[in-house]
């Protein structure tokens, strides 16, 4: 463990000793003089403290810059036809950053977390809706109940009123059947005695009395009408029925839905009981995977190579002594070289100096000043 004093850190840090011996206070390392010693300990504590101070704690991270460099060689012809090697250098740039795993390890444990009370919540909630719609189908039901019993007992009060009126209307038939057997049984008995001459005379004076006072008397009410017995309200009843079987019916949808409803909250919450009550998963971080080793010959791509002799290796099957893998220049030239060489011999036909042209047998560019005459005279006088 390397241990300095505070006036040797100082000196390396290019900083007075004073200040560095105000920053290891203030940081919490009790050091009184510039002569006391410092080790690794006090100089990590330092450096939290200067971090910390100065906002740059856990905004550093780790990078590791991997740079890739690739040279290969191209070969081209220029517009003469000769060709020409140019390299080309291809470099490639990847900067990879460490991740925190403690800060991940966190983010899964309180995303865990949050999971696991989304759960409860969800529980909870279809717990309660269960209770509520248990709820509902007694109060229904109850419902139900009370008015079945309230149907059944009109029902039987009806029924007790009609069997009483049956009864009523067979005893005064019986007792208006008794009294005329009666009545017809007593003038039966009666004995018939003979009238007189003189009796019928009197009867018929009697009778003649009689319908004249009928007659002078004012003519008298009729006598009220036996009031019938009123029927028992059919109509009333059927329609009672009626509404009793669509109330009825409407009740029995009303009670599957919630039924229904029932049943798929409680399953919702055994799912998720059954969800909370699984193992947990174990969440681990996956670190970055370490670059893989690129091949340098596979990186190489539309360059000609010539493959390096290795002294004592046997040749290749099927080449020759004599063959070569190097490609020719005149090979290698492009067709818009051809047509540039093309174009620049018509352009200097005719021209003196020129290839092709006159005076193209004399050195130099320019032809004499006298033309072919005075050049054969030249000639001829030498």
């Amino acid at each position: 463990m390397a241990v300095t004093t505070v006036a040797q850190f100082a000196s390396e840090l290019n900083r007075p000793a004073a200040t560095l011996l105000e920053q290891l206070q203030s940081a919490g390392v009790a050091k009184a003089t510039t002569d006391d010693a410092l080790n690794d300990a006090d100089k990590e504590r330092l450096l939290d403290y200067l971090r910390t101070a100065h906002g740059t704690t856990g905004g550093e991270r780790k990078k590791i810059t991997l740079t890739r460099k690739s040279t290969s060689e191209i070969k081209q012809a220029d517009a003469s036809g000769k060709a020409r090697t140019i390299q080309v250098e291809v470099r490639k740039k990847r900067t990879f950053v460490q991740r925190d795993d403690a800060t991940t390890e966190e983010q899964a444990q309180a995303a865990a977390a949050a999971e696991e009370a989304d759960l409860v919540r969800r529980e909870e909630e279809a717990r309660a809706q269960a209770s509520l719609m248990r709820e509902q189908e007694e109060a229904l039901s109850e419902k139900r109940r009370l008015r079945e019993a309230e149907d059944a007992r009109v029902r039987a009060e009806t029924e007790e009123r009609s069997k009483a009126a049956a009864a009523v209307a067979e005893k005064a038939a019986a007792e208006k059947l008794a009294a005329d057997a009666a009545r017809a049984a007593a003038e039966a008995a009666k004995p018939r005695v003979p009238m007189t001459k003189s009796a019928k005379d009197a009867a018929a004076r009697e009778a003649a009395a009689a319908a004249a006072a009928a007659a002078a008397a004012p003519p008298a009410a009729p006598a009220p009408a036996p009031e019938p017995v009123a029927p028992p309200p059919e109509p009333v009843r059927q329609v009672r029925v009626i509404k009793a079987a669509d109330a009825e019916a409407e009740e029995t949808k009303r009670m599957t839905d919630l039924q229904g409803r029932r049943k798929a909250a409680e399953a919702e919450a055994a799912a998720i009981r059954a969800m909370m009550s699984a193992p947990k998963k174990v969440l681990v971080a996956h670190k970055p995977e370490p670059p893989k080793p690129v091949d340098a010959a596979a990186g190489i791509k539309g360059t000609i190579h010539k493959a390096k002799a290795v002294p004592g290796a046997p040749a290749a099957p099927g080449a020759k002594p004599g063959d070569k893998k190097a490609v020719k220049s005149e090979k290698l030239s492009s067709s818009w070289a051809d047509d540039a060489a093309k174009k620049r011999g018509e352009a200097n036909k005719g021209r003196p100096g020129a290839p092709g042209g006159a005076g193209a047998g004399r050195p130099g560019w320019r032809a004499p000043r006298g033309g072919g005459r005075g050049g054969r005279d030249r000639d001829s006088g030498s």
